[in-house]
């Protein structure tokens, strides 16, 4: 009967767990001098701190979509993630976002990694049965960048929305600018259970964003030397 009782013990945790891992959880995220790096504003929490596989959106609330137009996602970097301007524009104190998380991905919430395999004329094509076949179906994206655990991650500075495809049956995400989405780019996609609309990234107004590579310039200490040499070698 002991063991019995313990092995029943153990199921409920993992099935808590696993409905835990699965549950949407949110909380308000204020970006303060205190938390604000340059681009980004640290979401520092227990349980995704050192959790590169939640997947994560941020939602402006009240007037922060018109105080910050810039495109935003997340950034996980040295076990921490951060919501960040994707151009690198400077994070403003006192904006307001809800913080929607999941700790792991799942049916209805997972990573869509941009590949070349995936990218056809119209954008990045998402093949996942939650959405395929589903011109109606809502549910938001947010970019992921994660360059300390996807090797070739790239950062797209440009702001995305999503398209469907009728011949074919599938979404698909695009540059709201006409740029070129880029392979190694990564969206955390989540479907909504309810009403509301579909939300791209930053639904305030749209920025355009001038022509850039999407690559992080990693720029030397130093530069060479340049012109001709004087005095003593």
């Amino acid at each position: 009967k002991q063991h019995l009782h313990f092995k029943t013990i153990v199921c409920c945790l993992f099935i808590g767990i696993t409905l835990k891992s699965n549950a949407q959880l949110e909380f308000t995220l204020t970006t303060s001098p205190a938390n604000i790096i340059s681009a980004q504003a640290l979401i520092n929490l227990p349980e995704l701190n050192g959790n590169p596989n939640a997947i994560i959106l941020g939602i402006p609330q009240g007037n922060t979509a018109t105080s910050n137009t810039h495109p935003l996602g997340v950034w996980y970097y040295t076990g921490r993630w951060y919501l960040f301007n994707t151009d690198f524009m400077p994070m403003l104190p006192g904006l307001i976002y809800k913080i929607q998380y999941f700790l792991s991905p799942g049916t209805n919430q997972f990573l869509h990694l941009v590949t070349q395999q995936n990218l056809g004329a119209e954008g990045s094509y998402i093949d996942n049965p939650a959405l395929n076949n589903k011109p109606d179906v809502q549910f938001s994206i947010f970019q992921n960048h994660s360059p300390d655990i996807r090797a070739g991650s790239w950062r797209n500075p440009n702001e995305a929305k999503t398209g469907y495809n009728v011949t074919s049956g599938r979404w698909y995400i695009t540059n709201i600018n006409g740029q070129p989405l880029q392979k190694g780019c990564a969206y955390n996609i989540v479907v909504s259970q309810g009403g509301g609309k579909v939300i791209i990234e930053n639904p305030g107004p749209v920025k355009t964003v001038s022509p850039t590579t999407t690559t992080d310039c990693k720029c030397p200490s130093s530069l060479p030397p340049n012109g001709s040499a004087a005095g003593d070698l």
